[in-house]
């Protein structure tokens, strides 16, 4: 499906965050941002809702189950000349849109090696997933993603 888009050789970031509407605001922004998009790149609005959000947030490792919206800025470029530049404007794109988050981001959306896990899925839950870290894998072998470490 995405062979060409994610064909070898390419270079990818991704930054997003979970939002609790589509306020003016935020879409004054998105417009804004798409002014200056680098070529290869999108700013991505994914609609949540549904069954999805029928499930408690703290029932799954999943989190945003309550967020209306997720937006990301997604880049692809093949030159390593542009890495700097395309990655500066994915983090400013979404340090823009930034205030009018709200917490936590889909974890498949994050490739900063120093994000801190309860960024992502929310204190409380962050320490339960490290706890059954501890339990099922204390070695930490599934440790190749945004890893939680035992």
């Amino acid at each position: 499906m995405n062979d060409e888009a994610s064909a070898w050789g390419q270079r990818f970031y991704t930054k997003a965050g979970f939002f609790p509407e589509l306020s003016d605001e935020v879409v004054d922004r998105c417009a804004a941002l798409v002014e200056t998009i680098p070529p290869g790149a999108e700013l991505s609005l994914w609609a949540h809702g549904g069954a999805v959000g029928r499930v408690s947030d703290d029932a799954m490792a999943y989190t945003g189950r309550t967020a209306a919206f997720n937006i990301g800025a997604e880049l692809a470029w093949t030159d390593p000349a542009d890495d700097e530049a395309r990655i500066a404007w994915g983090r400013a794109a979404i340090g823009t849109l930034k205030p009018l988050m709200g917490t936590g981001t889909y974890v498949n959306d994050v490739v900063e090696a120093d994000t801190n896990g309860a960024q992502i899925y929310g204190k409380a839950k962050y320490e339960r997933l490290v706890g059954l870290k501890r339990k099922y894998d204390p070695d930490n072998f599934f440790r190749l993603n945004q890893n939680i470490r035992p």
